[in-house]
């Protein structure tokens, strides 16, 4: 409608007739960009409105979530007459659950995008798509195959997945660019829990992307499946404290090739940890990386018994190695070839390799050298 004076007079046929709770969401987008939906499917949509931690904490199995469906937001937003409508805000929906597979493939919208404490059984669709923020703190995201395929979308703020994030299906952000954080503390299964996984699935898929900011795998994060940043850029730094990685299922055989983590490639300007609470099943490889800091694994644990439990060969450390203070692998570490510009420090770390060499340390370092 070329004279439209509401967002609800632009809502497109096929969209017709929306529910209450759908007109609510369109109202509250033009008012404040601000949905809060109630668990008596009231909409609060006065800015920050509503108590975010008095939504379900569990959103996928919470009952009576209000529902909206996907190409009701979808809508909203890729069409460009819609964001006249909008406000500088973006759009933010809460403790609703999004029915059907929500597609905004290519959308452009200058502004932020949040789902908080939201249940998304279809999956999501944001390839090639750009975004001011993008924010999923507390939703749940599931899909077949893929959760939230976001390749080569463009963010110019943060990425956050975190705070009860949960996705079931491969998460992928191939190629993306991140201005800000990529941020994530949540749960990540690249299949449903009871499913076996071959060597190849994946929970979290970002190779290539580039990351203005920090990644941060994080503070409880904890992924089932292999996590690839093949060849990624991160200028701040590549934070993996505190997390737990997975190649394959708690109960499930892991093959010698499994990989729990694979950043083969990657650089980062600033530091990369893999310590303090840092728990890796399955391989650990960080091939021909490029490390402007140090690379920290005091007190990691790296199981992978009958393979390699990590895998630097070539890589270049400006910084120090530091492979101690209660480091623990079970397979071998491997070194070779590796430049470092500090430090490389192994005491205080148990190296066990029922196979063979625990440790390949054949390494030129710049600083001291302390293997064992």
């Amino acid at each position: 409608m070329t004279n439209a004076k509401t967002l609800l007079d632009l809502v497109p046929e096929s969209l017709l007739p929306l529910s209450k709770t759908e007109k609510a969401l369109c109202v509250a987008a033009q008012k404040s960009g601000w949905a809060y939906f109630t668990k008596s499917n009231q909409c609060l949509d006065e800015w920050g409105q509503g108590n975010i931690h008095a939504l379900p904490r569990n959103p996928s199995k919470a009952k009576n979530l209000p529902v909206i469906r996907a190409e009701v937001v979808a809508w909203i937003l890729t069409d460009k007459r819609a964001h006249e409508f909008l406000t500088h805000t973006g759009l933010t929906i809460c403790g609703a659950r999004i029915e059907g597979e929500l597609d905004a493939s290519f959308a452009v919208l200058p502004w932020q995008f949040r789902l908080l404490r939201c249940f998304v059984p279809g999956g999501m669709l944001l390839q090639d798509a750009e975004f001011g923020l993008l924010n999923f703190e507390g939703s749940h995201v599931h899909g077949v195959g893929d959760a939230l395929n976001a390749d080569r979308i463009q963010v110019k703020g943060g990425v956050f997945l975190r705070n009860g994030f949960a996705a079931v299906g491969q998460v992928r952000f191939l190629g993306a660019d991140v201005g800000g954080d990529f941020d994530c503390d949540g749960s990540f299964r690249a299949k449903p829990e009871g499913q076996k996984l071959a060597s190849a699935d994946r929970a979290l898929s970002a190779d290539g992307i580039k990351v203005r900011g920090s990644v941060f795998l994080n503070n409880g994060f904890t992924a089932v499946g292999m996590v690839r940043f093949l060849g990624a850029d991160v200028e701040g730094n590549f934070d993996c404290g505190n997390a737990s990685f997975q190649a394959k299922p708690e109960g499930q055989e892991l093959a010698s090739a499994d990989r729990a983590l694979n950043a083969d490639g990657i650089k980062v300007k600033g530091n990369v940890f893999l310590s303090d609470g840092f728990t890796a099943v399955g391989m650990v490889r960080f091939l021909g990386a490029d490390i402007g800091g140090d690379f920290a694994c005091r007190a990691g644990q790296f199981l992978n018994q009958n393979g390699d439990a990590l895998s630097a060969d070539r890589i270049k450390v400006k910084g120090g190695v530091f492979l101690n203070d209660g480091l623990i692998a079970k397979g071998e570490v491997r070194f070779p070839s590796a430049d470092v510009g500090g430090d490389f420090a192994c005491r205080a770390g148990k190296f066990h390799n029922r196979n063979g060499q625990a440790l390949n340390a054949d390494v030129r370092a710049h600083g001291d050298l302390d293997k064992l």
